[in-house]
């Protein structure tokens, strides 16, 4: 008779679980995190950082396992894609995890999670896999070649070339970086080769956690996820918000704003700064999401000048904050690479022209429209502002894109913001 499960083998499966659900709807998964409810901390910790891995490397690992499967892994149910993804992440890139026990851990998910038979396939195919990884070496930096994977400010060196040719631009970074061919290609051709290359490989950097203190200072969080949560709820004037995401609401720092409105709002993150650089300020939020409306209902409670719904009447200040392709944050959201096409570009374009147009009676003449995205594609941002000062009339009298870039405190993501001011019929000239 078996005992209970070892709690890394239950992390190690929750992992797997998540990964199979994506792989059943790739590469339309949506966004979302691993729950990890009832694991301990130490082991929820390992399951999130699998999944996550997998995720972002996802391509790449598909590369690695395709080599020695007779059909490509797309084609294998999910349940056998995420034993597979999961443990080829744990035996590429997190070289502390013993390879015995990846293995064995993983070939026990393939009996339980698939068949009894899919365990010799997992068995043959990761052990061919860990096979390949020679070392991850952290302090050896990382240049296109066919047996060697970027790994943080490292390289992972493997025992045979089996990447593709680093000459075919387009097919090697897509298998190192994880990105679809059809991204690499738009990025190569709106970016340059050189430029494009470093958006891609910072696509695989992790993510420091920002928080915003009740003075408006940021900083890297370094302890739990559980200390963070009392953190944030002893005053509503912290928030978690990466730099590139603060950077459109500190452009209205010099603009007399009395009322503001927030109609994509979330869950709540820039409706807080709102509040907290305009104090003055009457702030409403609003997010056609049910599920982000109802974060945003505690929020008056604890910020006295934030309302919900539209507000009754023109504001000085609306804030566009609209959905886009995320293409700025793929660092922070890996899934989102996936779901790339020109005609998902498209169809956001034609989505925040929608908002736009809903929402631009809200604001009044000689007021502002302060439009941003997370995204860096420029059918999204320089084109929109465009299209949005010509609807309204209006000028833009500032934009700015950042691209993300740096690493750990020098971390941030990418973005756009673009300030727009209203003509006032009632001002001279």
């Amino acid at each position: 008779m078996s005992g209970p499960r070892r709690n890394t083998d239950a992390g190690r499966e929750a992992a797997a679980r998540a990964i199979a659900h994506c792989a059943a709807r790739f590469d339309h998964m949506p966004p979302g995190s691993l729950d990890t409810a009832g694991l301990p901390p130490r082991d929820g910790a390992l399951a999130v950082a699998i999944h996550r891995l997998t995720l972002q490397r996802w391509l790449t690992l598909a590369h690695l396992a395709d080599a020695f499967l007779k059909k490509p892994l797309r084609r294998l149910e999910p349940a056998m894609q995420g034993v597979l993804l999961t443990g080829a992440a744990q035996l590429v890139f997190m070289d502390r995890l013993p390879t015995h026990a990846v293995v064995d851990e993983s070939v026990s998910l393939a009996r339980r999670l698939v068949r009894p038979k899919a365990a010799g396939m997992a068995n043959a195919v990761l052990r061919r896999i860990a096979a390949l990884v020679d070392a991850a070496v952290p302090d050896l930096p990382w240049t296109p070649a066919r047996d060697r994977l970027p790994l943080g400010a490292g390289s992972v060196v493997l025992t045979e070339p089996c990447l593709p040719d680093p000459a075919d631009r387009v097919a090697y970074w897509s298998v190192v970086t994880s990105c679809p061919t059809r991204l690499v290609q738009a990025w190569f051709d709106a970016f340059g080769f050189e430029e494009a290359a470093g958006l891609l490989r910072h696509g695989l950097e992790t993510p420091p956690t920002i928080v915003v203190d009740e003075h408006g200072a940021a900083a890297a969080w370094t302890d739990t996820h559980a200390a963070l949560t009392q953190y944030l709820d002893a005053d509503p004037r912290r928030r978690v918000q990466d730099p590139a995401s603060a950077v459109p609401v500190d452009a209205t720092a010099g603009l007399d704003v009395r009322s503001a409105y927030d109609p994509c709002a979330g869950r709540g993150t820039k409706t807080r700064q709102l509040a907290a650089l305009h104090p003055a300020a009457d702030v409403w939020a609003d997010d056609p999401d049910d599920g982000r409306a109802a974060d945003l209902a505690a929020l008056p409670a604890i910020m006295p000048k934030v309302r919900l719904g539209p507000p009754p009447g023109p504001v000085d200040l609306l804030l566009l904050d609209v959905p886009c392709s995320n293409t700025g944050v793929l660092a922070r959201r890996p899934e989102a690479r996936y779901r790339y096409r020109q005609s998902v570009v498209r169809d956001l374009v034609a989505l925040q022209q929608q908002i736009a147009d809903h929402h631009l009676r809200h604001a009044r003449p000689g007021g502002h429209v302060l439009y941003a995205t997370c995204s860096i594609e420029p059918a999204e941002n320089q084109g929109q502002a465009r299209w949005l000062a010509q609807q309204c009339g209006g000028r833009i009298i500032h934009e700015a894109l950042a691209l993300p870039a740096g690493r750990d405190d020098a971390y941030h993501d990418g973005g756009y913001h673009a300030l727009i001011r209203l003509p006032d019929p009632q001002s001279p000239g």
